[in-house]
């Protein structure tokens, strides 16, 4: 039986690593230890994924009492590198949630660590699986539109997706890095893995455009006298999962689910707008916004023989497109798929826990490919900080 151990009991945890363990690999994974600093969230995961497991709060009682071969690391992106720098010298593997980290000093933190340990960090990019993704990424490294010159991609949240971030601890820029590192990074990962690449240079602008900068940090959905009147209302007494988890937890910690989306502590950008120019000499453009009346990818590459057009909804059936130079077109119809994150989730955790070693796509994402995509969005960050241009060659210890 393998042992794994769980640090951070939040709903993406839960939904990603234990039910899946449980539901597919209960014979044999073991999710042994679950480190939360909510005893009312771990307790929850133990009824409801993997009654064999065991609550802790302190994560290094927990690794001397389990003594597991991996560690899953699950807490706020702020705090990934504490705990994978600790599982690391505890000489465990680690599989990480995304982004790995937040900066580039933890960036180097973990990058040491993975060299001295001789152990090995894996970051769950999910888009590396939905079928669509490897579709374009099949036909790209297959030379279909020749050697890639240009990338425009631009990702749309929708309203309730778009609005939720600014609800939760990711609306504090220290906490997730913003959204150029914690959601971009899936999309400067993908970006970078289709043109096995990395940027060589990055500028960006982004703002405010719609949330935060208006209320005090105290309000909140659940006893706000607005919430008849304000779209953006969300009623965390009528999901179970996320009331048993938030809701229900307060008292342990006091953390809030159901902030204000207009809160003044929200110091993150929603409209963001990034260029990159990569070694090989392609060019990206991407937008990410945060409110829209839908939610898709919406994505296209020119190479030197002709061009690719993708858009991606999930639970909706997908389509390439490839424009042929000498005036063809071929058609690629992608069905839709079941599970989270368009069945990418599901082929993420057989991948990374099913015990499967063909990887013909290279979809597997390592400490090295988590760094890239981080640091995109650090270079991001850092550009519209400063008003400039920032270079890779600025950080030559990671890129």
């Amino acid at each position: 039986m393998r042992r794994f151990v769980l640090a951070g009991a939040g709903h993406r945890a839960y939904e990603m690593f234990a039910l899946n363990l449980y539901e597919k690999y209960r014979d044999t994974i073991v999710l042994s230890g679950i480190f939360d600093l909510s005893r009312t969230r771990a307790e929850y995961f133990i009824k409801n994924a993997d009654p064999r497991s065991v609550f802790y709060d302190d994560f290094d009682k927990m690794i001397k009492a389990e003594k597991p071969e991996g560690v899953i690391v699950a807490v706020p992106d702020a705090l990934h590198d504490k705990y994978v720098v600790k599982a690391l010298e505890y000489g465990c593997d680690v599989v990480c949630e995304k982004p790995m980290t937040t900066s580039a000093e933890k960036c180097a933190r973990i990058l040491q660590a993975e060299k001295k340990s001789g152990k090995k960090v894996t970051v769950t990019f999910n888009l590396r699986f939905v079928p669509v993704l490897m579709k374009l990424k099949e036909l790209v490294s297959g030379g279909a539109v020749g050697a890639p010159l240009t990338v425009h991609y631009e990702y749309l949240l929708d309203n309730p997706h778009g609005a939720d971030y600014f609800r939760r601890w990711h609306r504090k820029a220290e906490n997730s890095g913003g959204m150029l590192v914690h959601k971009s990074t899936h999309h400067f990962d993908l970006v970078n893995w289709l043109l096995d690449d990395a940027p060589r240079s990055v500028a960006a602008r982004a703002r405010q455009s719609l949330y935060g900068q208006k209320y005090d940090s105290g309000k909140r959905c659940l006893t706000c006298p607005e919430k008849k009147e304000c779209r953006f209302y969300f009623d965390i007494t009528t999901q179970d999962r996320i009331r048993n988890l938030y809701l229900d937890a307060e008292k342990d910690n006091g953390y809030v689910r159901d902030g204000c989306v207009f809160a003044k502590e929200a110091d993150i950008y929603d409209n963001m707008a990034v260029c990159a120019e990569y070694h090989k000499g392609a060019v990206l453009t991407y937008s990410l916004t945060m409110f829209n009346p839908y939610e898709a990818h919406r994505f296209s590459l020119t190479g030197t023989d002709g061009r690719i057009e993708m858009t991606e909804r999930y639970n909706v059936d997908s389509e390439i497109t490839v424009f042929h130079n000498d005036g063809r077109t071929t058609v690629y119809k992608i069905p839709k798929d079941t599970g989270t994150h368009g069945g990418g989730d599901r082929r993420l955790i057989e991948m990374v826990f099913g015990g499967h070693k063909a990887d013909p796509l290279k979809s597997m994402a390592s400490s090295a490919d988590g760094i890239r995509s981080v640091m995109t969005g650090v270079m991001a960050n850092k550009s519209i900080a400063e008003n400039r241009i920032v270079f890779a060659s600025e950080y030559p210890e990671l890129l």
